[in-house]
C-alpha cells in the first residue's frame, strides 16, 4: 500500500490573473483569436472547476489594499512585542518568522497590484479565472494565446 506524505490538493484547476491584449487579425484570412472570456464562460457551463472569478479588478484591488493594511497593522504589532518576556529564543524565532512572512505577503500583494494597475494603464482588460486541468481544449488555447501574446500572464498558480 502506498501512503502519501505531505500536502495533497483536491483542486484540479489552475488559477490565472491575465491581461488581455487586442488580438491582431491574420493578414491573410482576417481571423482573430477567439475571446478567452467567451471560452471560459462556455467552459464553466460544463466544468465545476472552470470559473470566471472576475473581469473587473476594482473590487480585488480595494480588497487587496485592505489586506495590505491589515498585514501592515500586524507587522507594527510584532515590532512592539518583547520576545524576552515571552519565553526566549523560540518566541523570538516565531516573531521574526511571522514578521518575515508578513513583509513577504505585503511585498507580493503590492507587486501584484502594481502589475494589474500597469496593465490597466496600458488599456488592457485584466481578468482572473480558474481553468480545469482536464479541459484540454481550453488549456491548449490558453497556452497558444500566451505564446502569441494575446494573453499576458500576471499571476498563475495551481
Amino acid at each position: 500500500m502506498k501512503i502519501r506524505n505531505g500536502f495533497v490538493s483536491n483542486s484540479s484547476s489552475t488559477s490565472f490573473i491575465v491581461a488581455l491584449n487586442n488580438s491582431v487579425p491574420c493578414p491573410h484570412c482576417g481571423r482573430c483569436d477567439k475571446s478567452i472570456i467567451d471560452m471560459i464562460e462556455t467552459a464553466q457551463m460544463h466544468s465545476s472547476e472552470t470559473e470566471m472569478r472576475w473581469s473587473d479588478p476594482r473590487d480585488f484591488l480595494i480588497d487587496t489594499e485592505k489586506e495590505i493594511e491589515s498585514y501592515d497593522k500586524e507587522l507594527r504589532e510584532y515590532r512592539t512585542m518583547d520576545p524576552n518576556s515571552m519565553g526566549g529564543y523560540q518566541n523570538r524565532y516565531k516573531i521574526s518568522t511571522l514578521m518575515q512572512w508578513t513583509q513577504d505577503s505585503i511585498a507580493k500583494l503590492t507587486k501584484l497590484m502594481g502589475a494589474i494597475q500597469d496593465a490597466q494603464s496600458e488599456g488592457k482588460q485584466v481578468i482572473k479565472f480558474d481553468a480545469d486541468y482536464h479541459d484540454d481544449l481550453l488549456n491548449d488555447i490558453i497556452r497558444e494565446q500566451i505564446e502569441s501574446g494575446t494573453i499576458e500572464v500576471i499571476e498563475e498558480h495551481g
